[in-house]
């Protein structure tokens, strides 16, 4: 069986990548700036250059495949209209060539964890859109709405030992008690892959997270204790984080946090603690045994596509792919 992955050189894709390949799938891949590829090794997957802006890039990858996944994501771009046009008009272009593309039987499409119609929360809204293009079609979907996905090159726990790194003071906009679901990026690849085939969650919207809820306060905790590191947590208002933010861009060469980032930080971010098991079978591992590579000096984005056996403590998905 043919997966088409866009967004397959990122974070996700390519723990996606890598466990659909576990699973003898066939493996697309659309690749948005030529040489990202070169993190899969040579010959493991079909690459294909696009973009979900252009149509006709997607006609091409789409052909004669029988699954697409969407990773696709723009959180912070330098003009609004930009995000807008990824997470919304990409979307809407995917799904028009999908409609016309007969062979494809799901498409897997991750949005985010609160999602919603309120235009002032930019991103969230760009991705509640994104949605309505989907459920507007005929194309039969999975929407996944992660909370925190966490791993080795995340813009998450990594914004935050980069903090731990380099001051003594950790800014946190907000009173820092809001809480997010960290999920692992191997177990979050796990369950977008065995939500291909499953036709119980067709046409179905699945909100998941980690196993625990934790506060940004806590979170901060356990990556200075994993860090050994002793930190003191400052507190300011979300405001600051448009003064802070610009200061971080003039002062790093390769800044860190940026002002939408800081925004979703302050946000409860939570849903229910057993979706992983009980729609998927598999126990998530826990924040702070899933954060060890923040002991590594520098963490950096790996070169090469990762690679793990299927824990046992997981069911394979209910049917393989083909050889």
């Amino acid at each position: 069986m043919v997966v088409l992955v866009a967004g397959a050189t990122g974070f996700i894709g390519r723990s996606v990548v890598n466990e659909l390949l576990l699973h003898n799938y066939t493996v697309r891949c659309l690749v948005h700036t030529p040489g990202s590829e070169r993190v899969f090794p040579d010959r493991a997957v079909e690459i294909y250059y696009g973009d979900l802006r252009n149509k006709d890039s997607l006609k091409s990858a789409c052909r004669g495949v029988e699954f697409v996944i969407n990773l696709v994501s723009a959180i912070s771009l330098p003009r609004a209209s930009d995000m807008l046009s990824i997470n919304i008009e990409g979307v809407a272009n995917l799904v028009s060539t999908i409609e016309n593309e007969h062979s494809v039987k799901r498409l897997v499409h991750v949005s985010v964890l609160g999602a919603n119609d309120n235009p002032r929360e930019r991103y969230f809204f760009a991705k509640w859109r994104g949605e309505q293009e989907i459920k507007r079609t005929n194309v039969p979907y999975t929407i996944i709405r992660p909370s925190v996905i966490i791993g080795a090159s995340d813009r998450f726990s990594n914004v935050f030992a980069g903090l731990v790194r380099r001051f003594p003071v950790i800014p946190v906009f907000g009173h820092g008690r809001n809480r997010v679901q960290p999920m692992a990026v191997d177990d979050f690849a796990y369950c977008i892959v065995a939500s291909l085939n499953r036709q119980d969650l067709q046409n179905t919207t699945i909100e998941l997270g980690g196993d625990l809820q934790l506060s940004i306060n806590e979170i901060i905790d356990s990556i200075c204790s994993t860090m050994n590191r002793r930190r003191i947590k400052m507190h300011f208002p979300l405001w600051m984080s448009r003064l802070f933010c610009p200061l971080m861009n003039l002062l790093m060469a390769k800044p860190i946090l940026n002002t939408e980032l800081a925004k979703l930080l302050s946000i409860r971010n939570v849903t229910d603690t057993d979706v992983a098991k009980s729609v998927f079978g598999i126990t998530p591992r826990g924040f702070s045994e899933g954060i060890d590579y923040l002991t590594q000096i520098d963490v950096a984005t790996s070169t090469n596509l990762p690679s793990r056996n299927v824990s046992n403590k997981r069911k394979s998905p209910s049917n393989e792919g083909g050889e």
